[in-house]
């Protein structure tokens, strides 16, 4: 039987993934926390990104989403805020009327 190799994974790991969804990256990439590297990054037109970390070695991988930024440039902002209006805001009005 094969040994499985464990690594917990931190909450300052999590944070890291987390500032990185924010940033352009790369397949591939190594990031700055140790073993893991970048396996997909996804832009949708709706607005929603996410990362997909993986740790080869103990075969984990962690989905980051990058949240609404509405401080962005309008290229990254107007898709959050329509998406947000459009299914979450004028939804939520019309049910509460």
């Amino acid at each position: 039987m094969e040994a499985t190799v464990r690594q917990d994974i931190t909450d300052l790991n999590y944070r890291t993934m987390s500032q990185i969804a924010y940033l352009k990256v790369e397949e591939g990439q190594e990031i700055d926390v140790p073993g893991w590297q970048v396996l997909d990054q996804k832009h949708n037109v709706s607005g929603m990104d996410a990362v997909t970390f993986y740790n080869p070695e103990t075969k984990q991988a962690v989905i980051a989403f990058r949240g609404t930024e509405g401080d962005a440039i309008p290229a990254r902002s107007v898709p959050d805020f329509r998406t947000d209006a459009l299914h979450i805001g004028f939804p939520e009005i019309g049910a509460t009327i």
